[in-house]
Order: C-alpha cells, then sequence, then structure tokens
C-alpha cells in the first residue's frame, strides 16, 4: 500500500505549499526576533518579504522534484504541476483583485497605469531570479540562491546601516528553512 502522502498529488502539493508558506512566515518571525522589522510600521516591508522568500521556498520543492531527485518519480512530477498550477492560479486571482481594487479606489489613469503594469508583471516568470543560481552556487555561496534573496530584500526592504544584518540574517534563515522543507519530501 502506498504512503498516504503518495496517493493524491494534488493533496501533496497542498501540503507543500502550505510548507513553504510556514517557511516564509517563519523567516520573517526570524527576523522581527533579532529586531529587524520588529515595528508595527513594518508590516508592509514584512509581507513582500514573506512573499518573496515564499517563491524561493516554492523554487527549491520545484527544483528539488523535477530535478534533484533520482529515478525521475513520476508522482514527484505529478505534484510538481499541481504546485505550479496552484501557484499561478494565485498569481492570477491576485492580478484580478488587485486591479479590481485598483478600479474602485484610485483616478482612472492610475488605476490604468497599475492594470498596465499588472499585465506586464503577469508575464514575468516569479522564479527567473533564481535560474542557474544551484549551479552558480557551486563555485560561489554568494551566488546561490539563498544570497540571491538575501541580497535583494537586503537592498529593498532595508537602510544600509542594517543592510549587512539583514542580509546574513536572511541568507542563514532560508538556508536552514530550506534544509527543513526539503527534508520533509
Amino acid at each position: 500500500m502506498p504512503r498516504p502522502e503518495r496517493r493524491d498529488p494534488a493533496a501533496r502539493a497542498d501540503e507543500l505549499m502550505n510548507a513553504a508558506s510556514a517557511a516564509s512566515q517563519r523567516l520573517v518571525d526570524g527576523l522581527a526576533s533579532c529586531g529587524l522589522l520588529a515595528a508595527p510600521a513594518d508590516e508592509p516591508a514584512r509581507l513582500k518579504i514573506r512573499e518573496q522568500a515564499r517563491r524561493l521556498f516554492l523554487f527549491i520543492l520545484l527544483s528539488v522534484l523535477l530535478e534533484q531527485r533520482s529515478g525521475g518519480d513520476p508522482f514527484d512530477r505529478l505534484v510538481a504541476e499541481r504546485l505550479k498550477a496552484r501557484f499561478s492560479g494565485e498569481l492570477l486571482a491576485s492580478r484580478k483583485a488587485l486591479k479590481s481594487i485598483s478600479r474602485k479606489a484610485l483616478p482612472r489613469s492610475d488605476a490604468d497605469e497599475l492594470g498596465a503594469k499588472l499585465e506586464a508583471a503577469g508575464k514575468l516568470d516569479p522564479f527567473a531570479p533564481y535560474y542557474g543560481s544551484f549551479d552558480a552556487m557551486r563555485k560561489d555561496p554568494a551566488q546561490g540562491p539563498f544570497a540571491v534573496l538575501a541580497r535583494r530584500l537586503a537592498e529593498e526592504q532595508f537602510e544600509s546601516a542594517s543592510r549587512s544584518a539583514a542580509y546574513e540574517k536572511i541568507f542563514s534563515l532560508a538556508a536552514a528553512l530550506s534544509d527543513e522543507l526539503v527534508s520533509g519530501l
């Protein structure tokens, strides 16, 4: 009899999506626990970091399911397909919701501009920043997926005085949480 998690690829994809979300929340909690982004005013930054970390964790899960595991298990491929479909559906729903809100809350010209930006963003691959990062990491850890995330977030979300500490914390948390996710596969 197959293991319970191997019966339904959609259910397994849901579990992995939830695990990636939980890991991204733990990364944000880890940053807050060391004094980074702990203020109530930091909520927008926490949201952005949580979503960017979630994308990294989904990328890692998909990479392991599709490329890293030996044997090319057909079940892994089915789970990866379901995981990608669910994430794609979430992105589409988010863009629709943002467009709808903008039409109601913003002047027409601003809503149209935001709509155009959302359409353009919809054509971008959310995992593109991480392509090739595993190979690059073998030569230089500062080019791996954890460094890509840490660099982007540190530059976008932190003042120069705390950027270095934020980079180090994001890097180490992302690496440790990714290891936990992969060990759960």
